[in-house]
C-alpha cells in the first residue's frame, strides 16, 4: 500500500471518529448519519480497492475544497470580527486551512499512478 494512501486512510478514520463524536451532541441530525455512512463506504471501498471509491474520494475532495473556499470567503468577510474571541478566530482559520489542505491532498493522492495501480491490483486479487 502506498504511504500516501495510508495517510488518506488515517485521515478518513480521524474524520469518522469526529463524526461519531458529533453524534453524541444535542444537535446530531440526518447529515451526521449520512457523513458517517459515506465515510465508512469510502474507507471500506478504498481498502478493498474499488474504483468507485477512488471516484467518490475525488468527489469528496472537490466538495471539501468548495466548502473550504466558501468558509474562507465568509471568514474573510468578517475581517477583524473573527478574532473578537482570539481562540475562536484561530480555530476557524485552522479548520479552513485543514479542509483546504485535506481536499488538495486527497485529490492529488487519488490521481497518483501508484495509488491507481495498487487499487487495480487489489481489485484483481478479489
Amino acid at each position: 500500500m502506498p504511504t500516501k494512501l495510508l495517510v488518506v486512510l488515517i485521515l478518513l478514520c480521524l474524520n469518522l471518529a469526529t463524526n461519531l463524536y458529533n453524534l453524541s451532541g444535542a444537535f446530531a441530525g440526518t447529515a451526521d448519519y449520512v457523513r458517517i455512512g459515506l465515510n465508512v463506504a469510502l474507507l471500506v471501498g478504498l481498502l478493498r480497492g474499488q474504483e468507485w471509491a477512488r471516484v467518490l474520494a475525488k468527489v469528496t475532495a472537490v466538495l471539501t475544497l468548495v466548502a473550504g473556499a466558501i468558509l474562507l470567503l465568509q471568514a474573510l468577510s468578517l475581517g477583524g470580527a473573527a478574532f473578537v474571541i482570539p481562540q475562536l478566530g484561530i480555530f476557524l482559520y485552522g479548520m479552513i486551512t485543514l479542509a483546504l489542505v485535506y481536499g488538495v491532498f486527497l485529490l492529488w493522492c487519488m490521481n497518483q499512478a501508484d495509488v491507481q495501480e495498487w487499487l487495480i491490483s487489489r481489485t484483481m486479487k478479489d
